[in-house]
């Protein structure tokens, strides 16, 4: 079970949580082609599908954030 299936979308701060950023790929001349274990394009390839399960659950919080913001009246927003 994840941390935000356990905990719930309601315990996260609203104030700043921002969307995470995708890292950078390796230039072309950074791998050597000499079979390094774990070369550049694993690590990134790593990297990738880390930074996509943090934005598929920063994307349910800030679904969770969006229902509970309509949910509220104007005057309650802050």
């Amino acid at each position: 079970m994840s941390t935000l299936q356990a905990i719930g979308p309601e315990a996260f701060d609203d104030d700043f949580d921002p969307q995470p950023e995708p890292p950078e790929a390796p230039d072309d001349y950074a791998c050597c082609h000499s079979g390094c274990q774990p070369c550049v394009w694993d690590m990134y390839d790593s990297a990738v599908s880390e930074y996509r399960q943090k934005l598929a659950a920063w994307q349910l919080r800030e679904a969770a954030r969006q229902a509970r913001a309509a949910d509220k009246g104007p005057d309650e927003q802050h």
